[in-house]
């Protein structure tokens, strides 16, 4: 969705906040970060309001020790958020544990020397050997891809970074035009999924409860 900048929307936004969320909405030092977050946070309370049949300032939002946002009074109802430049990615499903990632893609910064800190070996050996513009498309199919199943998973990508394969990479990149094929990955799967023009964006869905657990 896009994020509207007008004045009218923000002071709606805002209303359907908790008064935790406007003080947190308060702490960006940036205005621009900070309507960001008041409407992006707004968009999820009225998506989830509408799926449990209530008023959006009424659905009681919590954390997991990880930080990771849950619904404890409904816990099967799995959501997602993710922004990024003037875009929100928002996400739902009483399917399993749900990530969802939005990047805005960036030209001014060193991919290769955030992919040898984070990525693994083969993965940063197979991006090594791409072309720039096709390595700075793959970089942000990745990193969305490896954000969305950390988030599926309770984590962020700096405590859990998820292989993937570069033999997945062909089926992951055929999503420019429409979500690509659902690609398993451990015991998740992800799905790459079509983003505006400049953005990279990937859904993941964690293995249904007891699938996969240790």
């Amino acid at each position: 969705m896009p994020i509207p900048a007008d004045g009218a929307a923000l002071d709606a936004a805002r209303a359907d906040l908790s008064a935790g969320e406007q003080a947190r909405a308060g702490r960006f030092l940036n205005a621009e970060e900070r309507a960001r977050f008041t409407i992006a946070r707004a968009a999820l309370r009225r998506l989830l309001g509408e799926a449990l049949e209530m008023a959006p300032g009424r659905v009681r939002l919590a954390s997991t020790p990880a930080g990771k946002p849950i619904l404890p009074d409904c816990p099967e109802l799995h959501f997602s958020v993710s922004h990024a430049g003037g875009f929100a990615l928002i996400g739902l499903t009483r399917a399993g544990a749900l990530g969802v990632d939005l990047e805005r893609e960036r030209t001014d910064f060193d991919e290769m020397g955030i992919a040898r800190a984070r990525f693994a070996p083969d993965e940063v050996a197979a991006l090594a050997t791409l072309p720039l513009a096709e390595r700075r498309r793959t970089f942000y199919a990745l990193w969305t891809t490896k954000e969305a199943l950390a988030k599926a998973s309770g984590v962020g990508i700096g405590a859990h970074n998820p292989h993937v394969a570069p033999a997945l990479w062909p089926a992951l990149m055929a999503a420019d035009a429409a979500p690509g094929p659902a690609l398993a990955v451990g015991a998740s799967r992800v799905v790459r999924l079509p983003a505006p023009t400049g953005y990279a964006a990937a859904l993941a869905l964690g293995a249904p409860k007891g699938v996969g657990d240790r």
